[in-house]
């Protein structure tokens, strides 16, 4: 077994380890964030499209997703421990342990959706990026989407989020993963501002972003917009 293969087969104990020693749930915050990004995104969906959540890890999207109405959510995961620590929260709905090209390759044209959160950072390759992308757009029904999330090298705190995990290959910025999606032939590619649910998150964002501002201006980077710790993408198989 390769050094990658024991990591991700132990992550649970990491996963724990960077968030306190606990297994995060669908908390009523995150839930409300949620359905401000995401909500209108399934709308204009068919009913009873099927939605995947590749990496679907302990299932924090699928319980979401699983209080939609119309739509059948999937979950996949290669970590046997993520997807029996995922079925327990969500146990009504498909999750399978699988590596997720393989279940792409698999599975042509068979989803509406697909959410990819967490997952492009930790592949070993640009290459194999790419692979992804290309099998996600295969597998999308004609006007589905593809929508990821990953670490974002324009955060100052990017080198924390790169080097927290042995798994981690890369961070990302805004005109990098456009043009990662778009070499992968999705189309309407763009970047998803983070929408915060409370007041709280909202003040904390504004915050963020005029620090950040001020130091991309002084470094002669004040074309960047998007500044949080995590980047959110989506493009459409057209």
């Amino acid at each position: 077994m390769t050094a990658r293969e024991t990591l991700i087969e132990s992550y649970t104990a990491h996963y724990r380890r960077v968030n306190g020693g606990r297994i995060p749930a669908l908390s009523t915050e995150a839930a409300g964030a949620m359905q401000l990004m995401y909500g209108p995104l399934l709308a204009p969906l068919p009913p009873g499209s099927r939605v995947l959540d590749v990496g679907c890890g302990t299932g924090v999207l699928l319980s979401w997703l699983a209080m939609q109405k119309d739509i059948v959510p999937i979950g996949i995961d290669t970590s046997h421990e993520q997807v029996e620590e995922a079925r327990c929260h969500v146990p009504h709905v498909e999750i399978a342990c699988s590596d997720g090209l393989s279940y792409l390759l698999g599975h042509p044209q068979c989803f509406g959706a697909i959410y990819c959160l967490d997952v492009l950072e930790h592949l070993s390759s640009v290459d194999l990026c790419l692979q992804w992308i290309r099998a996600a757009r295969a597998s999308l029904r004609r006007g589905g989407f593809f929508l990821c999330r990953m670490p974002n090298g324009a955060n100052l705190t990017a080198s924390y989020s790169r080097y927290m995990d042995l798994t981690h290959e890369r961070c990302f910025t805004r005109p990098s993963i456009l043009q990662l999606l778009e070499a992968g032939g999705l189309k309407d590619c763009r970047v998803i501002p983070y929408r915060a649910a409370h007041l709280t998150g909202r003040l904390r964002l504004l915050l963020e972003t005029a620090l950040h501002r001020f130091v991309f201006h002084l470094c002669g980077h004040g074309q960047e917009t998007i500044f949080t710790n995590n980047i959110y993408a989506i493009g459409y198989r057209a």
